[in-house]
Order: C-alpha cells, then structure tokens, then sequence
C-alpha cells in the first residue's frame, strides 16, 4: 500500500474508531449512573467540597457573579456549576450528565491527541483505555471539578498537538492557551505547566518561522484571560489584586510541616473541614500569630512562611517526605481526599473490576514511560506534562483527584508501552526478557501495595462524612445510623462520637447523648463544644453543679461563645446565685448587645435579688 493510500485509508478509518470510543464511554458512564443511582447512599447527598461548591455556586446564581470574599478554593467549578443551575434549576445530576458527555469528549481527546503522537493503533487503546478507567468515571459523577480540568488539560496538548503554521495553527494555539489557564483556575498547581507549551512552540521554529512569535502571543493571551478575570474577582471582592485562589498557603502547609504525612491532614488546632481550613480557622491562627487582622494573601503568606521554615530547618526529614509523596504518586493506590475511592467501589460493580483501576494502569504507564525513554525527544510534550503535574503534587500533598488529571497522559504512554512490549516480545534475544520481567515486577509491586492499603482501610470517614451530610439535611435519624457505623470502624473517631451527641441531641434522646459527649472528652478534655453541650444537658435535667462545671470549663476555651454563656447564667440563676448570673449575662451583653433574652434574664435576676434584700 503506498503512502498515499496509508494517509486515505487511516481519514476513513478515524471517525469510525472516534465513534466506536464514545460508544463505549457512554455505554460505562450509563452503567455506572443506573448503579449509583440504585445502589450509593451518598447519590442525594453533597459532601465536603461538592457541598461546599454547590452552596457558592448558588451564592452566584442568586447574588451575582461577584462573591463576598476573594476565592479561597478553585473558581473554575463554581461558575460551572452557576450556569448549570441558572439554566436548568438546582439539578445535581444533569451536572452529572454534563460531567459524563465531557468525560466522553476526554476520552476522545486522548484519542487524537495519541494519533498525533503514536498513530492510529496506539490511539484507539489510549481512547478505549480511557473511555473505561474507572476512577475517571468514578469522579465524574461526583460534583467536584476534577473531570471539568482533566478534559480541559487534555483539550490544551491535543490543541496544541494540531497547532501547524497555517490560520487554524492560530486558533488551536490559542485556545490550548485558554484551556490550560482555564484548568489552572480549576488545579492551581497546573500553573507550573504554562512555561512546556511556550518551549513547544519555539521548538517548531522551523515550521513556523517568524510566525512564532505570534503563535507564542496568542497563547499567551488565551492564559491571560482566565487569570487575569480571576484577579479582578479576588480585588472587586475586597481584597488585593490576587492570581491565584488564596489557599495554596494552607495547603503547602499541609504538605510540608513537621507532622505532615505527604496527605490530606488537618493541622494541629483546626477544625477538619473546606472552610475551615482554607478561610476561617487558618485565618484566625494567622491573625492570632501575627496580631493583627490579614488580608487573605497575607494569611497564604503567612502559612507558607511557616512551611518554608520548616523545610528550611527540616532539610533531610522534608526530602523523605517528599520521597513519600512522589512513590504515592506513581503507586497503583487511589489515595483518598475526601471521597474514599474503594468504599465506593461497594455500591457498583463496574468500579470494582480490576483491569479498570489503577494499579493495572499505573504500572502499564511506568512500562511505556521505560520502553519510550530511549526516544524521549518525540515524546518530550508527554513526558514534560507528566513531570511536572507530577512535581506540582508532590510539593504539595498527595491526593488521587490531583493526579487524575494526568492520568489520559499515562494512559497514552501505557498504551504505547503495550504495543512496543508486544514488538518486542516477538524479537528474540535478552532484551526482551528484561522487559518482560520489569513488566511482571511493576505489577506485582503496585497490585501487591495496592490491596495491602486497601486492606488497611477502615473507611469510617466515609461512614462519618455521610453521617454528616445527613446532619445537615437534618434527617437525624440516617445521620446517627452512619454514625454508629463510623465508631465500630474506627472507635477512636472524636468528631463522629460528636456529631452522634448533637444528632441525639436534635431526637431529644439525652442519655445517648450524654454518653456521646462523654466519650468526646475522655478523648479530648479540652473540647469545648462537648462541654458546652453537656452543661446544657446537664442544665436541662437539673443537675446545675455537673452544668456550671461543663460550660465554665467550655468557656475556658470559647469564652465568647453566647449559647455557654447563656446557660451558664441560667445554671446561677436556678442555684439562686443571681448576683453571679447578672454579671455572666453582662458578658453576654457586651458580645451581643441586643440579646433580648439576656435582657429579660438580667432584670428577672435583679427581682430576685431586691426580694432577698
């Protein structure tokens, strides 16, 4: 067949091969929504960040584009959300459906993005491979911007792939620009990425000539537009002229510090939860630290300066743990954020097969990176995103949606790595069984490590975080049942005991939630919600001596905290001493000077005293 006839026959052939990969992504993302929907308890339920998103997403729909503070997560999920729900309503699953369609369109973009690399064979396994990885289908239905990045990312290096030196070479070239920025906006640690696309450029002089330049502008433009609409967001909402989301601080302090593990843990003294982390507690330790009130850069300044320390300080504990990090990165193990990826595997069994997981994926991709190093210089684009999404991570924390959004182009060096292997297995000679030995001892080690921290799983924070959500949706009843489930797992679990305490507390069932609360302090005596809640308890039952002891111990803690100070009054007032339940209401009064109940409290109390007297 001559060359000419090749070129004919691999155009006839693409759409029918890009149409064979949608089928089959669709297919998956269909079974897989029909089980989540019949079988995942959490399918009703927003959790963690995706309630977190979906709260600021209709803060946008409601009170316009503007929100009250400069981004402290991602904005990129929060306006997608927004336009979904401004036309369609409040419908957590057409942001599903969306999230599948473009998880179907990444699967397709890995297809052209490997045929411009590899040619036609290795593009259908790349595009198959990553129509039916499970984890990608797994995040997409949750509401959580990973997908949105991942095809964002993908659409960037196939644009760019495709940019020749023509006018449509103009266009691609800038739109890779916008989609890159635009995943930045989603995973601030793609920033790093911008530099490869620009060397990319300049090394197809020869193409382009003097229209290089231009190219390298346009792409420069496309990055600036998300960026730069980020900034102005972050300065219209009060605070300084800001790039970037405020919450790398926090989050490079997660990472690096002289407890960290190399993944998500909440710091010593904060509450674990988005918020918290990323606005109001590490916020108030900063200020707390500095004496004075932050802006929200300042506070990222401040908590990078306290990571920077420690590296600084730590030199060889901070290498090991970044060692941590980059065998976490390249393990076959699906390492948990918030939404633990194998307690999820319960409720479908498409996510449960093997050969669509990680630890199959992972050591095929380490395999093909192996077998193509020796021409690394074709492959450098592929190589250097890799690297560096790699990199970006592992300064960090280690999390399995952070690498996902590389995982299409570790796909398509796993599919390279397959049909090299398969050339070569057929040629004879010592080589080839060199390969295949580091083939079997990849899988081997990632399987083997893979089902070992499986095992060692627990998954009461799953059980937590759905008896959480329940909470909130105020159905007390589910959120104790998961709960409970949550403390066989782990029976040191402080913060389910408390939210047990509180979800038997709304039910009025007073003596589980006095063992409840119990329990919190044995743990932890210097909890002031448990105390504060056992003193009104205790308040409630007439044990006035058990209350003051709780809510003064509890105010020690928060000594502002109106609802401890409120019944702390109470419990004098019942005990007769008025003159100590005045002077506590006092206290009240200068936080909350309007608390009309403090007011009444105070002039019965003063009754009472002048009928003494």
């Amino acid at each position: 067949m001559s060359e000419k006839q090749t070129k004919s026959s691999d155009s006839l052939g693409t759409p029918f091969y890009g149409l064979i990969i949608v089928v089959v992504a669709v297919v998956f993302r269909l079974i897989y929504f029909l089980q989540l929907q019949k079988n995942s308890p959490a399918f009703h339920l927003l959790i963690h960040d995706s309630a977190l998103f979906d709260e600021l997403a209709r803060n946008v729909v409601n009170n316009g584009p503007i929100l009250d503070q400069p981004f402290y997560i991602s904005p990129l999920y929060i306006y997608f959300l927004a336009v979904i729900y401004k036309i369609f309503g409040h419908a957590p699953d057409v942001v599903r459906m969306i999230q599948f369609g473009l998880g179907t369109g990444t699967a397709l973009l890995t297809f052209f993005t490997t045929k411009r690399f590899f040619g036609r064979t290795i593009a259908i396994i790349a595009g198959l491979l990553t129509a039916v990885y499970a984890p990608l289908i797994f995040f997409e239905g949750n509401l959580l911007g990973t997908s949105v990045v991942t095809f964002l990312l993908v659409a960037a290096i196939c644009c760019l792939a495709y940019a020749g030196a023509g006018w449509s070479g103009f266009l691609l070239t800038f739109l890779s620009g916008l989609f890159l920025a635009l995943a930045v906006t989603g995973r601030p640690n793609l920033l790093l990425l911008v530099p490869i696309p620009l060397i990319y450029l300049f090394f197809q002089r020869s193409e382009f000539g003097r229209k290089t330049v231009g190219f390298a502008g346009l792409f420069l433009l496309g990055v600036a537009i998300p960026v730069i609409m980020t900034g102005a967001h972050n300065k219209a909402a009060g605070g300084q002229f800001s790039l970037l989301p405020t919450h790398g601080g926090i989050n490079f302090y997660i990472g690096n510090h002289a407890e960290a593990t190399g993944v998500w843990t909440a710091p010593e003294g904060i509450e674990a939860s988005v918020s918290a982390i990323n606005l109001e507690q590490s916020r108030k330790f900063a200020e707390q630290a500095l004496g004075r009130e932050l802006a929200a850069t300042e506070v990222s300044r401040f908590w990078y300066g306290k990571a920077f320390n420690f590296i600084v300080n730590n030199p060889f504990q901070w290498i090991r743990l970044l060692v941590k990090k980059f065998l976490l990165f390249w393990s076959g193990y699906e390492t948990p954020l918030n939404f633990d990826y194998y307690f999820h595997q319960q409720f479908s069994t498409l996510l449960k097969i093997p050969l669509l997981n990680l630890m199959v994926y992972m050591p095929l991709a380490i395999f093909g990176l192996i077998l193509l190093a020796g021409h690394w210089r074709n492959y450098w684009l592929l190589y250097a995103v890799i690297s560096l999404v790699c990199l970006s991570i592992v300064l960090f924390f280690m999390a399995d949606r952070y690498r996902l959004v590389v995982m299409p182009v570790l796909i398509i060096m796993a599919a390279a790595g397959v049909i090299h292997g398969m050339r070569l297995f057929k040629e004879r000679g010592v080589k080839r069984w060199i390969f295949a030995g580091i083939l079997i001892a990849l899988l081997g080690v990632e399987i083997g490590y893979t089902q070992m921290r499986i095992t060692r799983d627990s998954f009461a924070n799953d059980y937590y975080n759905l008896s959480l959500a329940h909470f909130i949706n105020e159905d007390y009843k589910a959120a104790i049942q998961w709960g409970q489930k949550a403390v066989e797992a782990n029976p040191g679990y402080e913060n389910a005991y408390y939210n047990l305490g509180v979800s038997y507390l709304k039910l009025k069932q007073q003596e589980q939630a006095l063992r409840a609360f119990r329990t919190v302090i044995q743990m932890d005596s210097t909890e002031a919600g448990a105390h504060r809640n056992l003193g009104g308890l205790y308040l409630m039952r007439g044990q006035y001596y058990q209350a003051l002891d709780h809510l003064e111990t509890s105010l020690k803690y928060e000594p502002e905290n109106v609802t401890a100070l409120m019944n702390l009054g109470l419990a004098y007032y019942y005990l007769q001493s008025y003159q100590e339940a005045i002077d506590v209401w006092w206290k009240l009064l200068k936080i909350d000077p309007d608390n009309e109940q403090a007011q009444n409290n105070i002039r019965a109390a003063q009754a009472q005293l002048g009928r003494m007297y």
